[in-house]
């Protein structure tokens, strides 16, 4: 259950990043690594969920999906999977908004890992 706590941490810092540099989310005076994980939910929770929000999510879930075995090296693909829903449960995915995720997840999965797109 930790790795998959670890992953659900990193998707959250990683949305946490996308969301304010998009705008989506004001940017702090402190440095992004000295805020605890516990700001960085309550920051995602608080913003607008709107279609960007959900294609940022869907980046943020990419980014650290192409990065399982090099960052973290998680050993179990299901100890990604467990993060990963995680993950899709706090960010409240709905299904009217599953297209803008999934479009994005794809998206950036692919050209990370495949290098195209």
């Amino acid at each position: 259950m930790e790795n998959s706590v670890l992953f659900f941490d990193d998707a959250c810092r990683e949305t946490y990043h996308l969301l304010k540099e998009a705008g989506l989310i004001k940017k702090e005076n402190k440095e992004e690594k000295y805020i605890t994980i516990e700001e960085i939910c309550k920051a995602i929770k608080d913003c607008r969920h709107n279609t960007e929000f959900y294609f940022q999510c869907g980046v943020a879930a990419a980014n650290i999906a192409a990065n399982i075995n090099t960052v973290r090296n998680y050993s179990d693909l299901s100890i990604a999977i467990d993060g990963y829903n995680m993950y899709k449960d706090f960010i409240c995915l709905e299904n009217n908004y599953w297209f803008y995720f999934t479009i994005a997840l794809a998206k950036t999965f692919v050209k990370k890992v495949l290098g195209f797109i």
